[in-house]
């Protein structure tokens, strides 16, 4: 009988060159602290407050529309949308803030079809704008990945639903998630035991679990953009 096979735990061994660091705090408080790999996706999607104002005495010929809330991946492609869809030309696009801060502070400068907008043209930009916000926001903070319908590799409809609800979601960045990636790394990319890996090996396994989270992003990145 192959050791653990009875109970599917791997039993305890001593032998080792390098560990990994035996966490000081209980598994129930490591998931509580995030651990800021992934900046472009979770850092960046900080709760805040969504504020839309917009003032028609601000400039001579433009009506200008503040907008602050949590910065989101995506989110000024998004915007550009809702202003073409509004029949908003922008004419000046001041952008404070991003993604690397996670907080949105943008100034934009539009005008409508007959020069600036007028109040019920004001609401109805201001009403989707929130809502754009507040649902880019809201799905970066959930860790779910977005659902494209592009048909590369699975052209049945049914197949790509299969695709996506296996890999629905980004990897977690708690602590504890990413010991585990790094430990899997050790043993199934470099085939090496968990008992016995050098500090190299240990290295190369931080940088495939770190190699993971970036390769998520980018794919999705790139095929958002084709």
């Amino acid at each position: 009988m192959m050791l653990g096979s009875a109970i599917g735990r791997r039993p305890a061994l001593a032998r080792g060159r390098c560990a990994l660091a035996r966490p000081a705090v209980p598994r129930s408080q490591l998931l509580r602290k995030p651990v800021a790999i992934r900046a472009v996706s979770e850092a960046v999607a900080k709760p805040g407050a969504i504020k839309v104002t917009a003032a028609n005495d601000a400039d001579d010929d433009l009506t200008v529309i503040y907008l602050s809330g949590p910065a989101a991946p995506g989110l000024q492609t998004k915007l550009k949308q809702v202003f073409h869809d509004l029949n908003v030309d922008v004419k000046r696009h001041d952008v404070n803030g991003g993604v690397d801060s996670g907080t949105l502070e943008d100034v934009f400068y539009v005008k409508g079809p007959k020069g600036k907008l007028t109040d019920g043209e004001i609401k109805s930009a201001i009403t989707v704008l929130e809502g754009i916000v507040k649902t880019q926001a809201a799905a970066a903070r959930s860790g779910v990945r977005p659902k494209f319908q592009t048909q590369t590799i699975a052209p049945d409809p049914a197949k790509r639903e299969v695709l996506y609800a296996i890999m629905d979601k980004y990897k977690e960045n708690d602590v504890m998630t990413i010991q585990q990636d790094i430990a899997a790394h050790v043993e199934y990319t470099l085939a090496r035991t968990r008992q016995d890996f050098a500090n190299n090996e240990c290295y190369q396994a931080v940088s495939y679990s770190l190699r993971d989270r970036l390769i998520e992003l980018w794919n999705d990145t790139q095929t958002y953009f084709k």
